[in-house]
């Protein structure tokens, strides 16, 4: 038999082969597949020796081919596919021994790209966010840590999927691992993931934790006369947790005391407006100071409503009455039955506070009760030379307000 007749013969063969294989894709037969194979390798071999091959079997060679190499990701697939390349080593024009699997891992590749790019915008939102609270009036050695180790998660993170010099430590890594691909996409997913909730932990755990400990300092600042640090300390705070009411009111205290009224008005205001009550009393006095004692009376009204710490009611009570009969002085005669009213009531939680905590006490302004009583009395002709010389000798100039209780005092005495 001629090369030629064999050729045509092993043509048709390997055609039903293909075919065969074709029909079976779902559940191939290895024993076909191997017979397909070597027979492709007998066709390879007379067509390098044949003198000429004849044209229907090109043309069916070449369709069974196409449709092998249609079957190729199948083919790859076959039990000992590999195992077969490996016992007869084909060159590397024999193809149809080198057919490479299908990348399974291909599809979740494509997901875990996507999930790090999300992850990438979550966390870069997250440091825009976090990073000029820490930054802004300039960075501190804690500042400086938390923005410039954020900023390294981010740039591992991004870099693994978009810096090739990144990517590869990264796949490095994975490769001293020993992780096989599947399990190197699901790393990296869940690294982007963990970077993402780190990120969010600080953003809401730790921020918090670190706006408490400029809070913190910012108090022993203030209480040590060091005004200037306390008010940067504050102010710091407030940029890593805005809505923290006990600083926006020390601050107004800070503001108050550096005659920066608008300011610590407006401190008082957003700390009253977060549900602190004496925020609510801190602002009434400085309405009562500007003269607008009309605004004043609702405020310390919703200071007692507010008042969440019952332990310490009765000082705010007292403060709260005592700024109540002030405002009333403020508004007038008509008004002086109340303020009298209210300085009584004030008195009376004064001797309570004393009794229960000398020390509370002595931190109160005992002095404007009785100045507000010995205004009334003199304003209706009736003797308040005892208020009077209580108001005198209970004022303290330290104490806020006492000041000008005190001059008051001393005026009156010295029309005496």
């Amino acid at each position: 038999m001629s090369n030629q007749t064999a050729l045509t013969q092993l043509a048709d063969h390997y055609d039903h082969y293909v075919q065969t294989i074709k029909e079976q894709l779902n559940d191939l037969d290895p024993d076909e597949v191997i017979r397909c194979l070597l027979l492709r390798d007998r066709i390879a071999s007379l067509v390098k020796d044949a003198d000429a091959l004849d044209s229907q079997s090109a043309i069916c060679i070449a369709e069974a081919d196409e449709t092998l190499r249609e079957c190729a990701n199948a083919i790859a697939q076959v039990d000992k596919y590999v195992s077969w390349r490996g016992s007869f080593s084909p060159p590397s024009t024999a193809w149809w021994w080198h057919f490479v699997p299908p990348d399974q891992t291909a599809l979740l590749k494509g997901g875990v790209t996507v999930w790090v790019l999300i992850n990438i915008t979550i966390a870069l939102a997250v440091l825009s966010d976090v990073a000029p609270r820490f930054l802004t009036g300039g960075p501190d050695i804690w500042g400086g840590v938390a923005v410039i180790g954020q900023g390294l998660l981010v740039l591992i993170t991004s870099g693994s999927l978009l810096v090739p010099a990144v990517r590869e430590s990264f796949e490095q890594i994975q490769r001293t691992l020993n992780l096989s691909g599947y399990f190197q996409h699901i790393l990296q997913a869940l690294f982007a993931a963990l970077v993402v909730f780190v990120l969010l932990t600080i953003r809401f755990v730790f921020l918090e934790t670190f706006a408490l400990h400029y809070y913190r300092s910012g108090i022993a600042h203030y209480e040590a006369n060091r005004l200037a640090l306390a008010q940067y300390d504050f102010e710091r705070s407030l940029l890593l947790n805005p809505d923290s009411r006990l600083t926006r009111y020390q601050l107004g205290v800070l503001y108050e005391d550096l005659g920066e009224l608008d300011q610590a008005r407006t401190e008082y205001w957003l700390a009253a407006k977060a549900g602190l009550d004496v925020a609510y009393n801190n602002l009434a006095r400085l309405y009562i100071l500007d003269g607008e004692s009309v605004q004043a009376v609702p405020l310390l009204i919703e200071s007692v409503n507010v008042s969440q710490d019952k332990s310490d009611l009765p000082t705010l009570s007292y403060t709260v009455f005592k700024n109540l009969a002030w405002a009333r002085l403020e508004q007038g005669p008509a008004r002086y039955d109340e303020a009298l009213g209210d300085a009584d009531v004030a008195l009376e939680l004064a001797s309570i506070i004393k009794a229960s905590d000398a020390d509370v006490y002595n931190t109160l302004s005992i002095a404007a009760p009785y100045c507000i009583r010995a205004k009334v009395l003199e304003s209706r002709g009736i003797d308040p030379r005892l208020d009077w010389e209580q108001c005198r000798d209970l004022a303290h100039p330290i104490k806020p307000d006492d000041e000008m209780w005190l001059g008051m005092a001393q005026e009156y005495f010295s029309r005496q």
